[in-house]
């Protein structure tokens, strides 16, 4: 019988072995567990963003005919971890723009003619490096680069990028009012009949208003990079990519003076074939051009179209560029000598 006791137990011995659960060994910890940001160093994180105007290339513009259709701006976007953060290991960090009231065209590099990143379908086919240590995604309402900081350290940072920003709503095809000679050259007005008129196509966008960005930093980092321990991090800025007058359209129109409130005609020429529309300039002194030479003439018709004016429908939302669509064909009427009289020059956009 003495002899079964060693066999029974080492039987019983690989029993107990065979049913200890197996948890693996955790050799590190993974960002998926990495907890929330210590406010000291939450606190210690300042982000800040300011944008500026730069001229693009015309390269860099959408083909078709347009206006204001994108802005360039150079973005300086600053970090400073103050010294509770400063010197942190980082394991992964991206920064990121969203806008606001305008869209993303792409990247533009000024020093470098004609090279961007873009998404219009219009751009240059070209390929060029960029960067080699980040990488950077550009989609119309966000852009997003990964890494910010270069290395494994939370250091200070300072970041600039050119930017193509589209303001605005949905584009409009209109047209633009062309006029040739109005006087001759002892300065008198040319008849109705001898004015010629053309009509060029331009196309704008619906709404104009400032264009914001949101910029958030998101890291995580420990205390070194022997640490167990993570923390999920993040710090955030607003600020203004393009601001309200930048976006305005450098389009003009004539409309009535108003001695009180607000102004209710607006000049439109009409003929047969197009229908009434809107009176359109592309410079301040094209339209006071205009307005002078129908004060002086008190011409009805010029060019093969009828002058006349119309009432604007007022949307609630100030920033828009266009009356409702019908309002032109509704409301158009033949043109009086008190309304010519009385016409001044004004900016697409403003009351």
């Amino acid at each position: 019988m003495s002899t079964l006791k060693p066999a029974g137990c080492v039987w019983l011995t690989l029993a107990l072995i065979s049913c200890r659960p197996i948890t693996p060994e955790r050799t590190a910890v993974g960002e998926q567990d990495a907890a929330t940001c210590p406010p000291q160093i939450q606190e210690q994180v300042k982000l800040a963003a300011a944008a500026a105007a730069i001229r693009i290339s015309p390269e860099l513009s959408p083909a078709e005919s347009a206006s204001n259709a994108v802005a360039g701006r150079r973005v300086v976007i600053s970090l400073s971890p103050g010294a509770a953060a400063a010197g942190l290991h980082l394991v992964s960090n991206a920064i990121t723009i969203t806008t606001f009231g305008g869209t993303l065209q792409g990247m533009a590099d000024v020093n470098e003619n004609a090279g961007a990143i873009t998404n219009s379908t219009h751009a240059r086919p070209r390929i060029r490096q960029v960067s080699d240590v980040r990488a950077i995604e550009v989609s119309p309402g966000r852009l997003r680069i990964a890494p910010f900081i270069v290395g494994t350290a939370l250091r200070p940072q300072t970041l600039s990028m050119d930017l193509l920003v589209t303001p605005g709503g949905s584009p409009l095809d209109e047209m633009v009012v062309v006029t040739e000679a109005l006087w001759d050259s002892q300065l008198r007005p040319l008849s109705p009949d001898r004015v010629a008129i053309s009509l060029a196509p331009l196309r704008h966008f619906t709404m104009y208003d400032q264009v914001e960005a949101a910029l958030a930093l998101d890291f995580t980092a420990s205390r070194s990079r022997t640490a167990r321990e993570q923390w999920t991090c993040s710090a955030q800025s607003r600020f203004i990519l393009v601001d309200r007058n930048a976006t305005a359209p450098n389009l003009w129109d004539l409309r009535r003076s108003a001695e009180f409130g607000r102004i209710e005609w607006w000049l439109a020429l009409s003929s047969a074939k197009a229908g009434p529309f809107r009176a359109i300039f592309t410079s301040p002194a094209d339209a006071s051009a205009f307005a002078s030479w129908l004060r002086q003439t008190h011409a009805l018709h010029v060019g093969g179209y009828d002058v006349g004016v119309f009432r604007p429908e007022y949307s609630r939302d100030s920033r828009r560029t266009v009356p409702a669509s019908h309002s032109v064909a509704d409301t158009y009427r033949s043109v009086s000598t008190d309304d010519l009289d009385a016409l001044i020059v004004g900016r697409l956009g403003e009351p």
